[in-house]
């Protein structure tokens, strides 16, 4: 278990090393990106999934304030994103 926790974290830094030392064609940015999205994207499906596991459904609703907040959330990203 220590080694895989030593090689999650010193992935990172081989990563950034190799992406300093090899230049990146600009043909190929646009699909490391996605890559790099769809890797995320499945890391916080099976965190989301983990986390919920067990949980009843009613368990899950916001209260108004916390939808309210979280919607408020996502239109300034949103705006901030369309603006920059």
């Amino acid at each position: 278990m220590a080694g895989w926790l030593a090689l999650m974290c010193l992935s990172p830094v081989i990563g950034a090393a190799a992406a300093g030392a090899l230049p990146v064609p600009a043909a190929a940015e646009p699909v490391l990106l996605a890559v790099a999205a769809g890797v995320l994207t499945q890391a916080a499906w099976v965190s989301l999934r983990a986390a919920f596991r067990g949980l009843r459904p009613t368990r899950l609703l916001l209260s108004r304030a916390a939808a309210t907040t979280a919607m408020a959330a996502i239109v300034t990203v949103l705006a901030v994103h369309g603006v920059g």
